[in-house]
């Protein structure tokens, strides 16, 4: 019986060390934007945010240079606004409030049977915070409750959280900084380009509204309008045929705009604009290549500038 408590004891430690020492080697990798927000001093005046739309298509740099104003984008990718809520709070938590949140709002991501998702694995370093360990038990029961298990909130995704693991550690052994992602924008590549045309004219058959996450997007705009960052609305606009075959994204579009006119903030769409109608700016229905990145960012942020900026 000794035996048993001893090994218990022992085993116990040491997933305790194990997990200390993961925790510390992933908060050593800036490449991770929960690392990055809670490690680095960041200063931005405009906060993107959103999915992999916003990710992958808003360039902080260029936001900087026509405003005047220092970005950050904060968006990652296959999230959902529950998701995007968790990472709000962690910013807020640790740097300087921002003056304007800009926020991709896009039917698709209010479509609850083709949804993005929390990914957990982003938070394992922060689960005995209690916003945090709600929103996961809500949308995560299984993760939450395990991670309360010494050194399981790092193993249960373990596929996600290795290569962070290692990355944090060569980063320590070589003494370098890792800014891939030093202003949070991952722009696209000349490869990004349009290999299959199917793509912009995929057919979307089922749809359902996401009373959930509608109910995370309402929290982000309650939560900026209680710390007083004003918070401007904006959706990426897909190819024109994929918008006209799939009627729902019209209908979603009024709704959000409904919401957006109940707390009186803008809701900028560029549904009809010229950019929808060349198949050249786009790789995949909803995400532009190099060229629609540079048309797309100088059409929102000289609408943005022009009509909120400068007033």
């Amino acid at each position: 019986m000794k035996k048993i408590v001893i090994t218990i004891f022992i085993s116990v430690t040491l997933l305790f060390l194990f997990q200390i020492a993961t925790g510390y080697l992933i908060s050593k990798d800036t490449k991770l934007k929960t690392t990055r927000i809670t490690k680095s001093k960041l200063d931005a005046t405009v906060l993107i945010h959103g999915a992999c739309e916003s990710e992958w298509t808003i360039d902080p740099d260029y936001v900087e240079k026509v405003t005047g104003q220092k970005a950050y984008n904060l968006a990652e990718a296959y999230s959902n606004f529950s998701d995007n809520y968790l990472a709000l709070y962690l910013y807020l938590k640790h740097q300087k409030k921002p003056n304007y949140l800009v926020l991709q709002v896009a039917p698709q991501e209010l479509n609850r049977l083709i949804p993005d998702m929390l990914n957990s694995y982003r938070y394992a370093n922060f689960v005995d915070d209690s916003v945090v360990h709600e929103i996961l038990k809500k949308f995560d029961s299984h993760y939450a409750f395990y991670s309360n298990i010494p050194y399981l909130r790092f193993s249960y995704y373990n596929n996600f959280i290795l290569h962070k693991n290692l990355r944090g550690l060569y980063l320590i052994l070589t003494n370098k900084s890792n800014n891939i992602l030093e202003n949070g924008f991952k722009a696209p590549t000349e490869s990004d380009t349009l290999k299959d045309f199917s793509k912009l004219n995929q057919k979307i058959d089922k749809h359902e509204w996401d009373f959930e996450q509608e109910q995370y997007l309402r929290k982000i705009i309650e939560y900026c309008k209680k710390e007083n960052i004003k918070i401007i609305l904006y959706k990426l606009p897909v190819y024109q045929k994929h918008y006209n075959d799939n009627p729902f994204l019209k209908e979603y579009t009024f709704k959000i705009n409904e919401i957006a006119k109940e707390y009186l903030i803008p809701y900028f769409t560029f549904d009809t604009s010229a950019i929808t109608y060349n198949y050249h700016n786009y790789y995949a229905v909803n995400h532009f290549t190099k060229q629609g990145v540079t048309k797309f960012n100088k059409m929102l942020f000289n609408t943005i500038n022009d009509s909120i900026f400068k007033k």
